[in-house]
């Protein structure tokens, strides 16, 4: 048998049954949300317990925008893109100029980049222009860190990619010191 639609005017108390009946529950389903705290109530001498018709509505509004926006996000997930893409130098250059203007925020030697992000395998590749497999190499020798484990994913921060190209330079500029014979 279909259970009875409740039309009340507003302002209304319903007992536990009728807000039960109210958002198509169970009677302990109902029970259980009020006991976690979910719809606001008022239990009286331990036995009835009183619900405003208005607190069920919002509960409803509330807990309908948050299932909407959880099956939102679910099914539509969202790159943000904060800069245009560069390829190759100027995303090189594009790098190390957030890195030192971040750099200058940090007054306290800290080589940490305040614009921290996680970038992918392919992002790293392209921004310090080596191989998969010569990376991979690099990686195994211990010249680059290895990646942060997300889910199957492997990511490594922006500040240790910016980290070692920055230590390149630097060996590079000892390299190319005055003094050494060619």
């Amino acid at each position: 048998m279909p259970k009875p639609s409740i039309l009340l005017p507003l302002g209304e108390t319903l007992d536990l049954q009728e807000a039960a009946d109210f958002l198509r529950l169970g009677y302990e389903a109902m029970k259980q949300l009020v006991t976690d705290g979910a719809v606001p109530a008022l239990v009286l001498n331990r036995k009835h317990t009183v619900i405003l018709r208005d607190e069920l509505v919002s509960y409803v509004r509330v807990e309908g925008r948050r299932q909407a926006e959880e099956r939102r996000r679910k099914n539509c997930p969202t790159k943000v893109r904060l800069e245009p893409k560069l390829r190759g130098g100027a995303r090189t250059r594009a790098i190390l100029e957030k890195f030192e203007a971040a750099n200058r925020v940090n007054v306290q030697g800290s080589f940490q980049s305040a614009v921290d992000r996680l970038v992918c395998l392919n992002e790293v590749i392209a921004t310090i222009a080596v191989s998969r497999a010569n990376f991979y190499r690099m990686m195994r020798v211990g010249r680059f860190p290895r990646p942060l484990k997300i889910g199957a994913r492997n990511c490594w921060l922006e500040s240790d990619v910016i980290a070692f190209i920055d230590e390149c330079t630097k060996r590079r500029q000892s390299s190319e010191s005055p003094g050494r014979a060619i």
